[in-house]
């Protein structure tokens, strides 16, 4: 109907304390494209999660973007994907641990389209750092005098 909406989620745990040291400061893009053959529209949002599962606030804005349904004769769609992500300098991600990745489904322009067994969504996914990666191998156990 034209008020339906449902919200899937899905958590990327335990990302690792280097990565971390890699995104300070950083830009993060999430492109690719997404094909969607279901008659609903998506709305894919991402946040950063802390140790506690409770969000990471960032310099920049809450990274979304709206996923075209498929056509009105029940044809896939392809939206290019272009999310960034913001790290500020003073943001505080020492308690980082995951990304929560959230799709909301609402009720797209291809009414009458029933979704079944058939029905898709795919995605060919790509994560781009356009400032590249500035590290100190010291942050990763490079270059320190050892006992061992």
């Amino acid at each position: 109907g034209e008020e339906f909406e449902f919200t899937y989620t899905d958590t990327l745990k335990n990302i690792g304390s280097d990565i971390v040291n890699l995104l300070k400061g950083n830009t993060i893009q999430l492109g690719g494209e997404i094909e969607n053959q279901l008659p609903l529209e998506l709305d894919l949002a991402l946040d950063l999660l802390d140790s506690d599962g409770k969000v990471i606030a960032i310099a920049g804005p809450r990274p979304s973007q709206t996923i075209k349904s498929c056509s009105a004769e029940g044809e896939a769609e392809v939206t290019p994907l272009d999310l960034t992500i913001k790290i500020g300098e003073k943001d505080d991600l020492s308690k980082f641990e995951s990304i929560l990745v959230s799709f909301r489904a609402t009720s797209g322009d291809a009414a009458g389209i029933q979704i079944n067994e058939e029905s898709y969504v795919q995605a060919a996914l790509k994560l781009i750092l356009p400032e590249g990666i500035n590290a100190d191998l010291k942050d990763f156990g490079f270059g320190q005098d050892s006992q061992k």
